[in-house]
């Protein structure tokens, strides 16, 4: 659709969502550098394949793709598969409470979201493998003004889900 009708942002969006999908990522970026020409505003879509795209780049980094999916958010926010992409975002990041208030909108919405109740199950085994041998869990932070980073009791930091284990959510 997309090379049979040039200048449509979301058919070209979508080539390089599957473009993405198929692990062809230097011809998706290349889609979505073009449909990126031609909006005056990027669409919630746009941000969330470019947030996607993102981390495939980095290797399935999901905080790359942090920036781009919250401007998605702000975008689209009735969208829930942005919402949950935003939410595995700020998990890698170690932003616990900002990921729960994205699952709670989500849980106004749609009540047993399969996507929220393992986003949530992956928050709970985190603090689990982060817990000390006092079974607490802190939140530390590493600089002044800097967001909360997951740390165990014994100080060490914890490592961020990775998107092999989030992936799977939102049809991605």
């Amino acid at each position: 659709a997309a090379r049979k009708n040039p200048g449509n942002e979301e058919a070209s969006v979508a080539l390089a969502d599957a473009l993405r999908l198929t692990g062809n990522l230097v011809s998706a970026r290349s889609e979505l550098d073009r449909a990126r020409e031609t909006e005056s505003t990027p669409s919630g879509e746009t941000l969330r394949v470019s947030a996607l795209l993102a981390i495939a780049e980095a290797k399935g980094d999901l905080r790359a793709g942090l920036k781009l999916a919250s401007q998605a958010v702000v975008q689209d926010p009735e969208s829930i598969r942005t919402r949950l992409l935003l939410a595995r975002c700020l998990v890698a990041d170690g932003d616990m409470q900002g990921a729960q208030f994205h699952l709670a909108v989500i849980n106004t919405r749609d009540r047993n979201h399969p996507g929220v109740l393992a986003i949530e199950k992956e928050m709970g085994s985190t603090e689990s493998a982060c817990a000390g041998t006092d079974g607490a869990y802190a939140t530390t932070v590493d600089r002044p003004g800097s967001r909360a980073v997951g740390a165990s009791a014994g100080g060490a930091a914890c490592p961020p889900p990775t998107y092999a284990l989030l992936g799977r959510l939102c049809g991605d």
